[in-house]
């Protein structure tokens, strides 16, 4: 399922650098099939609202009453060893997979920064199918320390993006306005925490 060009050895061994350099990677493109299909059926399934003042407002599948084949063949490639390996050679970390989400963010939809929430060292990655979001909509995603920010993601449509989280950084999703008119930034978000050897 992966774009071929993501599989080379050549490649692979770049983006092992740049990621070491850099705690991050964007890899556009991601996916080589099923991707808008899987967007059209996961815009049809009944998301679950959640509205947490203190925490965020968004709309998550529940994945227990998921039964659309090709979206649970996506689900299930995210959550396969073939996709672990392939975050492991990239990251050279040996990762567990402890949270995963299929999240949709609209108008009125946000995530805050809240200490109150512990942060642990992690690999947080992103796979997106969002529609094409403009700065002045919100929506993008802020990567930050007490001091400055590390990182903003914004929505990109079959891009899959790969964070190295130290415990000092946190994030938000910046409140989404009324200029969104409609569009969905549609993602699976994953967290990955790092096995000390």
């Amino acid at each position: 399922m992966i774009t071929d060009v993501y599989t080379k050895k050549k490649i692979i061994s770049d983006m092992e650098g740049f990621f070491g350099e850099n705690g991050f990677i964007q890899l556009n493109n991601f996916l080589s099939e099923n991707y808008k299909e899987f967007r059209e059926n996961l815009i049809k399934e009944n998301f679950v609202s959640v509205y947490e003042p203190l925490l965020c407002k968004k709309k998550i599948l529940n994945l227990k009453e998921t039964y659309n084949f090709e979206i649970l063949r996506v689900i299930e490639f995210f959550k396969s060893k073939e996709f672990l390996n392939f975050i492991e050679e990239i990251t050279e970390f040996e990762v567990s997979l402890t949270k995963f989400e299929v999240n949709v963010y609209s108008h009125r939809d946000f995530v805050v920064l809240n200490n109150d929430v512990k942060n642990d060292e992690n690999i947080s990655i992103i796979y997106d199918v969002s529609d094409e979001f403009k700065e002045d909509m919100g929506g993008v995603l802020t990567f930050v320390t007490k001091e400055e920010e590390v990182f903003c993601l914004e929505p990109s449509f079959n891009s899959l993006s790969i964070f190295y989280n130290p415990i000092e950084i946190s994030k938000y999703l910046k409140y989404i306005n009324n200029r969104s008119k409609g569009l969905n930034i549609i993602r699976i978000e994953m967290e990955f925490s790092i096995i000390e050897l």
